[in-house]
């Protein structure tokens, strides 16, 4: 897109949003909200789609900067990865392992 941003500070409160999102999810979850399909993946293994990030609309603006070209955004500084079939995985969001866990 034809869009620059002067303050990166746009960029991490993206960032930080799904940051927190994520770990509301796993720390204190509303038991009376199911949570599957996409939010499932996302709170099991950090994964993104474009209809998941539909659910943050302050971060993008339809028509200016869309959900598609903020997961391209967010791919090319390595902030998620693809993992094929429309999903994305932010890494940082993964639990720390042991090698021992591992094995």
């Amino acid at each position: 897109p034809d869009v620059v941003f002067c303050n990166p500070q746009v960029l991490l409160s993206i960032i930080t949003e799904l940051v927190q999102y994520h770990y509301k999810l796993l720390e204190q979850p509303d038991p009376t909200i199911p949570i599957s399909g996409d939010w499932k993946r996302f709170k099991d293994y950090a994964f993104l789609t474009q209809t998941l990030l539909l659910k943050f609309p302050r971060h993008y603006y339809e028509g200016v900067f869309s959900s598609s070209d903020l997961l391209k955004l967010l791919t090319s500084r390595s902030i998620v990865a693809s993992v094929g079939n429309g999903e994305y995985m932010m890494p940082a969001l993964l639990p720390e392992c042991c090698l021992e866990d591992i094995q």
